[in-house]
């Protein structure tokens, strides 16, 4: 059953079917360079199995990537829920098999990911991460519109470095999307990008919480100045 179409893919569930199709990207050494090491057939297998407890358990996950012109598997892609400092947020992650890189899918599955997140869904925001290597997960991350929200794992001497809001309106559904990055000087080695959506009649009650964030957060500046940030 198709998850999600797009203009060249749909999306659907993985099934235990799919793991040699699967094992071409998650074995791939080229691949799997920012992870640990490449999986081998029973992490695969794993792999999958994970995605349709996921299934069951939050009505998502990541779905087999299909090419719709040919039907050919071409990858993974779909929103998981991750452990981010302490909560469980839903994250767009994805695989997209070698010889199909640099043909725009990744970005074209992501952002209909995105979309689904918000709209069906019904999260108010999303987030995306990245090893601070892993340069083209980014620039998909920035293609779909996400913001750099925060850097972690390594904060050096415990000081909040400067702290930007950023706007984006979207007109044809008004909403406002507000994003928030509290900069710190870290030497970690992931990114995190992350999209929030909130209604254009909760604007008033957000940027008086922003405004309470900004004084706080000056607060602990201790003389260093922040930045807003507004388009």
């Amino acid at each position: 059953m198709k998850i999600i179409e797009t203009e060249r893919l749909y999306l659907r569930q993985l099934v235990m079917d799919d793991k040699n199709e699967l094992s071409r990207v998650l074995s791939d050494p080229e691949s799997m360079q920012y992870y640990p090491h490449p999986f081998n057939e029973e992490k695969v297998k794993n792999w999958i199995q994970w995605n349709m407890e996921n299934y069951k358990r939050y009505n998502h996950g990541l779905w087999a990537v299909i090419l719709k012109e040919s039907d050919i598997f071409i990858g993974d892609c779909g929103i998981t829920m991750q452990k981010i400092e302490g909560e469980t947020l839903p994250e767009i992650g994805f695989h997209i098999i070698k010889e199909y890189w640099n043909k725009g899918y990744a970005t074209e599955a992501a952002s209909a990911c995105k979309e689904y997140a918000f709209n069906v869904l019904g999260y108010p925001k999303i987030f995306s991460y990245t090893t601070l290597k892993n340069i083209p997960s980014q620039k998909v991350a920035e293609k779909i519109g996400m913001k750099i929200y925060k850097f972690f794992e390594k904060l050096v001497n415990n000081k909040l470095f400067r702290l930007h809001i950023t706007m984006e309106k979207d007109d044809e559904k008004n909403i406002i999307v507000v994003v928030i990055q509290f900069g710190r000087v870290y030497l970690g080695t992931r990114l995190f990008f992350v999209y929030w959506k909130f209604s254009l009649t909760r604007l008033q009650s957000l940027m008086s919480q922003i405004i309470q964030i900004i004084n706080i957060t000056f607060l602990k500046l201790e003389g260093q100045f922040g930045k807003i940030y507004t388009k």
